[in-house]
């Protein structure tokens, strides 16, 4: 028994020495907080995301489309109409059958009047487009706050301005450009009388043929097209859908019939005066910033948007020379179908737009030399796909 205990008090003796033997672990070194850290052997690259492919249409990215409400010609969106004034409708009514022409004989004439809607013109808009002259003229009044009495105008006017002979056809060819100036300012519906141009803007004449009529018309033939349209809105832009609207438009040659007559004369009446006072404006180059270039931009969007589609030729070179000074990004899709599809003249136009709008340029060949108009219009549009 004292063996045993002997031989294991040997045994743990020998293990604690054999342990102490073993060297410890060398202590860590102190490192300072503020220590740079060594570089290792072999850094790791950190990697590099690819940068962006931009989209040279829409470098800051594509925009909402401008939204433009369809409306046929004449059609109110509100049921509540307002009272007309005696005066107001005894005066239309005369300014009408004093330039109305009878076409058919024998005939009477009518003139009646549709509802104009039971709230303010907060925004009337006017376009006056003239095929012989070149001209396109674009007007909007937008009311101060709720109520249609006193408006802040903008207004475009285009014109294709010829300095030498020109080569027949439409556009803009050798010797011609097209000059726009923009006009900007307040103007009382007082100026231009609101009264008789919502009552114009309603009235519709028209000329019936009596028993013993035999056939046939008066009338002379024309020989350009003209383009009226005149809107009157209860909303800013009509962006409402419950926006009371009136419209009148006539897009058509410059004949005098009965058809003619009863569609144009309306229009014209109630559009006279707000040229005349739009045309006592200072006009001017189209602004370049601030809030005036804001509502230049968006009249010529919206009005864009409305009637480029189903314009006639002519009237839709005019609307793209005018994209070119004050078109907008949310236009390039329309552009891109005149470039691709349209005639020689629209194309060229088109192309002349894009590259104004956009600010790429593929005109022109690394020689400087005018590139074929299908690859250009093919480049612009696989760009703006992406």
């Amino acid at each position: 028994m004292v063996r045993r205990t002997l031989l294991i008090v040997i045994v743990a003796v020998s293990a604690f020495a054999l342990a102490c033997q073993q060297p410890s672990p060398p202590a860590r070194a102190a490192v300072a907080l503020d220590a740079p850290l060594a570089p290792s052997a072999e850094p790791t690259k950190a990697s590099t995301p690819p940068a962006p492919v931009v989209n040279r249409c829409y470098p800051l990215g594509k925009p909402a489309p401008v939204v433009a409400i369809p409306v046929e010609s004449g059609q109110s969106l509100r049921t509540v109409c307002r009272g007309l004034f005696d005066s107001e409708l005894r005066a239309v009514e005369a300014a009408l059958r004093k330039q109305y022409t009878p076409h058919l004989v024998p005939s009477r004439i009518f003139v009646s009047f549709s509802c104009v809607p039971a709230c303010d013109a907060l925004s009337i808009v006017l376009e006056s487009a003239d095929e012989r002259e070149q001209t396109l003229f674009l007007v909007g009044l937008f009311a101060h706050g709720m109520s249609g009495t006193d408006y802040d105008t903008t207004a475009l006017r285009l014109a294709l301005v010829r300095q030498a002979s020109s080569r027949t056809g439409y556009g803009s060819q050798t010797g011609e450009v097209f000059a726009v100036e923009a006009a900007h300012g307040p103007l009382a519906s007082s100026a231009f009388g609101l009264e008789r141009v919502r009552t114009a803007l309603a009235a519709t004449i028209q000329e019936v043929p009596l028993a013993g009529f035999m056939g046939g018309s008066r009338g002379t033939s024309g020989t350009h097209h003209l383009h009226r349209l005149l809107r009157d809105s209860c909303s800013l832009l009509d962006q409402s859908s419950d926006a009371g609207l009136l419209e009148r438009r006539y897009s058509g040659l410059n004949e005098s019939t009965s058809a003619t007559d009863s569609a144009l004369l309306p229009i014209e009446l109630a559009s006279e005066p707000i040229l005349n006072a739009v045309k006592k404006l200072h006009f001017g180059q189209p602004a370049a910033s601030s809030e005036a270039q804001r509502f230049e931009r968006l009249l010529f969007a919206t009005r864009f948007q409305s009637t480029f589609a189903n314009a006639e030729p002519w009237l839709r070179e005019l609307y793209l020379g005018l994209a070119a000074r004050v078109g907008e990004p949310q236009l390039v899709p329309s552009i891109l179908e005149s470039a691709l599809h349209g005639p020689k003249r629209q194309q060229e136009l088109a192309i002349d737009a894009l590259a104004a709008i956009t600010g790429w340029d593929r005109r022109l060949d690394p020689e400087g030399r005018p590139r074929d108009l299908a690859d250009v219009a093919r480049e612009y549009a696989a760009e703006c796909a992406r």
